[in-house]
């Protein structure tokens, strides 16, 4: 996949966390996804990160998040500094998100 597809996808993954559209998420995910997150911790397998994400958005109902910077990164990755607002605070962060060979997320990083 070249780096304006992996873009592309990764604004669509905002896109879909900044509607809380679990069922959006879950179309751009493998079933063997990682997610770790400095936030919310490790979650293992696309099961596990649909369900932290529904009790996530369920917990904050504001959450919103401005990703800028998108950059294609090795390992079919993309990496982009982004602003998450949420119960009234906003905080700086780094996101890579990894892409299989299908275009399927495999791995997401959260560091903020």
């Amino acid at each position: 996949m070249d780096a304006r597809t992996r873009i592309e996808r990764a604004k669509a993954y905002g896109n879909a966390s900044n509607a809380h559209d679990v069922g959006r998420i879950a179309d751009l995910l493998g079933a063997e996804a990682v997610y770790q997150s400095t936030g919310v911790g490790t979650h293992l397998g696309a099961d596990a990160i649909l369900e932290m994400s529904r009790n996530f958005f369920a917990d904050n109902p504001d959450v919103q998040w401005e990703g800028s910077n998108y950059r294609a990164i090795s390992g079919e990755g993309v990496e982009f500094d982004f602003t998450i607002s949420v119960q009234g605070e906003r905080h700086k962060g780094v996101e890579r998100v990894f892409f299989d060979a299908r275009g399927l997320i495999y791995r997401v990083e959260v560091e903020r």
